[in-house]
């Protein structure tokens, strides 16, 4: 079965972050030119106001260059636990807010975001790690994480059932394509202050997954 406990640690604690322009002085120019820093986000229902420090991390999979490491042999029965305490995030905030909302309920929603490089990037690994566009910071009681305030949006049930709908069991090769179209409706609904619709179907052309069709035939993880 695809590892669909995965998500749930990215609600554990909600995150923040601010956006600053950093002026940068080419040597052949005379104008300063202004980046943004790159911002990563995390999400989860409780309000901590405009900043948080995350000092306490979880021990999630383990990772060797970049891959996450399989345990059981040849057959999948789960990851291999990591003995680092790690924060995740994620590099978008639709991934952040799926991920949040994945195995959770209808409500507020609260996003924060840090311009905090990581230590891991995930977002080319197999399974559902490039999905959730995944990030992990090592040891945070040593090197904590500041994430400030992005946004607060409220999720129907419309959209947590289709969230949920990636990660029917056993899986079939389509599913990620089913959650990278949830992610651009998320973006392009409540995430821009516009209402999740009844039906992605109608905003996006792709097939609704078939809870039945799942169930009956051995598919693929993502």
């Amino acid at each position: 079965m695809l590892n669909r406990y995965r998500c749930l640690r990215f609600a554990e604690q909600p995150l923040g972050g601010k956006s600053r322009m950093e002026p940068y002085e080419p040597s052949n120019s005379t104008k300063p030119v202004y980046t943004t820093p790159t911002m990563y986000y995390r999400t989860g229902t409780v309000d901590h106001g405009s900043e948080i420090t995350l000092t306490d991390g979880g021990y999630y999979e383990r990772i060797e260059n970049g891959i996450p490491q399989l345990a059981g042999g040849d057959g999948y029965t789960g990851f291999q636990q990591s003995n680092t305490p790690k924060v995740c995030a994620s590099t978008t905030p639709a991934s952040s807010l799926f991920a949040a909302a994945h195995n959770n309920t209808a409500g507020e929603y609260h996003i924060y975001r840090t311009e905090k490089e990581p230590d891991i990037t995930l977002t080319n690994a197999p399974f559902d790690f490039s999905l959730l566009n995944e990030v992990r910071y090592n040891n945070p009681s040593d090197n904590p994480v500041t994430f400030t305030h992005y946004q607060t949006v409220t999720l129907p049930n419309e959209a947590i059932t289709d969230i949920g709908l990636t990660y029917i069991p056993p899986g079939l090769p389509y599913i990620h394509e089913w959650g990278d179209a949830v992610q651009t409706v998320l973006s392009e609904t409540v995430l821009a202050g516009n209402d999740y619709p009844q039906d992605i179907t109608s905003r996006i052309d792709i097939e609704r997954p078939n809870r039945k069709a799942y169930e009956q035939q051995p598919g693929a993880f993502i």
